[in-house]
């Protein structure tokens, strides 16, 4: 085995930002709308790390504390809806949800994979995996009446992957 190997386990870990109400309601009904129903199985996310190992749960539970209980509610902006080939995505700004995730890739780095190493671009999709004229209709559909709005992130959830849908695990709620 490579030394840099990482065992994921069978339920890696998922974190995701928690969005006000409002935001995470729209987003749930674009995904509703156009999301293939056989795939449709999670409400609409924002992923910060795809896959940790669970291993590893009680220390990421004890950062995810640490970090939460300092940082204040963030304003986010949906300025832009992204074409991702085969659906599209929300394009979710908000600086301090990007020092924060940075701050967590600093610290676990070594826990990280390829995917969760990339430069982070904060989306919410609400269509993937349909053929591409498909896609690309739905995109400018989208596009074209798209406005952009302010969303708040209230917090960080964190989830076992279940090959396919995630298990709840836990909120940590901003405190700052």
């Amino acid at each position: 085995m490579p030394e840099d190997f990482i065992d994921y386990g069978d339920r890696p870990l998922i974190v995701s930002a928690q969005l006000n109400d409002k935001a995470q309601s729209f987003f749930n009904q674009k995904r509703q709308e156009f999301f293939p129903p056989e795939r449709n199985y999670l409400d609409a996310h924002l992923t910060l790390f795809h896959k940790l190992p669970e291993d590893k749960k009680a220390a990421i539970c004890n950062d995810l504390k640490m970090l939460t209980n300092k940082t204040e509610v963030m304003k986010a902006e949906v300025n832009d809806i992204m074409f991702m080939g085969f659906g599209s995505a929300f394009v979710i700004e908000c600086s301090p949800l990007q020092e924060l995730r940075a701050a967590l890739v600093a610290e676990w780095c070594a826990l990280l994979t390829p995917q969760d190493k990339q430069r982070f671009k904060p989306h919410a999709t609400f269509q993937n995996k349909v053929p591409a004229v498909q896609a690309k209709q739905v995109f400018a559909a989208q596009n074209d009446k798209f406005t952009p709005f302010s969303c708040k992130i209230l917090g960080l959830s964190l989830w076992h992957y279940d090959n396919g849908p995630w298990e709840h695990i836990e909120d940590f709620m901003f405190q700052g």
